[in-house]
């Protein structure tokens, strides 16, 4: 995936993350964990990756509170979404538009936001 994607990395300090972002910190957390990637599934992936992303969004406005943003489940499942298909197209996985699809999101902001 690294080769599709990027190396592993936290996020920026100064920005809010893209999807691409947070595919590099997924890798950055599987790399760091000390079990088998195969045994870090993307279900516990989003959990660890959840707190960051909230805490990155929270650091851009303080009234992004639960109202405002995506449910917690949403959010996950978003994450979920993401890099699975990410780990998809790596893989050689899937119809080229929908790797055309996904290579255009990749470096989007990662929006959790309920309102347009």
């Amino acid at each position: 995936m690294t080769n599709f994607i990027g190396t592993g990395r936290e996020f920026m300090p100064s920005e809010l993350p893209t999807v691409r972002d947070i595919i590099r910190l997924g890798i950055l957390l599987r790399e760091e964990s000390g079990d088998d990637a195969r045994n870090y599934t993307a279900a516990s992936l989003a959990k660890d990756i959840y707190p960051t992303v909230l805490e990155k969004w929270e650091l851009a406005n303080s009234s992004f509170v639960t109202p405002i943003i995506n449910s917690r489940t949403r959010i996950l499942k978003k994450i979920q979404e993401s890099w699975e298909q990410a780990k998809n197209i790596s893989l050689g996985r899937g119809k080229l538009d929908i790797k055309e699809i996904f290579t255009a999101k990749l470096d989007k902001l990662f929006d959790v936001l309920n309102c347009r």
